[in-house]
């Protein structure tokens, strides 16, 4: 049987990470702690990599997103999870591809901000101009949101890494999809 895996080792962790995506989606649209809920469902993306490649992670993705917004009550509840914490796992892939240690983290943390931004101008619009926060700077805003970010790929690379070693049972070698940072 070699390295091959049968197509059942494919679509059982498949079918376990799409009903925990959906869990923590329909979770996230009723808790106050909603962004722990996102993102335990992008590290479910990172397993799904691990598990059986890109073609696997782009599936669970867009069927998490359908069975989501079939399932979810709460439809603006997708909305984090489609325009970035379902696709972070995918984005860290491929910018971990980058042999320049540096650049992977200007690539992940320029994607971030991109994201940030359009989210930000785009709730700004939606509910600031009616309600008054306190007056901190945008630019102390986006500071402490890349720091969080910053600390959110930490803890995602450990938990993937916890997955491999404990879980998965695997010894870290050169065939590790992620180059955990």
């Amino acid at each position: 049987m070699g390295n091959k895996r049968s197509v059942s080792q494919i679509i059982a962790p498949g079918g376990i990470c799409l009903a925990l995506t959906v869990i923590c989606i329909w979770l996230a649209s009723f808790i106050p702690a909603e962004l722990s809920m996102y993102a335990i469902s992008s590290v479910l993306i990172g397993i799904m990599i691990i598990e059986a490649g890109m073609k696997g992670a782009w599936l669970l993705y867009v069927s998490s997103l359908l069975l989501c917004f079939i399932l979810v009550p709460n439809k603006l509840a997708l909305l984090p999870y489609a325009f970035f914490f379902g696709l972070y796992g995918i984005i860290k892939y491929y910018a971990e591809r980058i042999n320049n240690k540096p650049m992977q983290y200007v690539a992940k943390i320029g994607i971030f901000t991109a994201v940030f931004a359009v989210a930000y101008m785009f709730f700004n619009e939606l509910f600031f101009a009616v309600i008054t926060l306190p007056a901190y700077s945008t630019a102390s805003i986006f500071i402490l949101a890349i720091i969080i970010f910053v600390i959110y790929d930490y803890i995602f690379s450990g938990l993937l890494s916890l997955y491999r070693t404990r879980i998965k049972r695997e010894k870290e070698s050169g065939e590790d999809p992620f180059k955990l940072s």
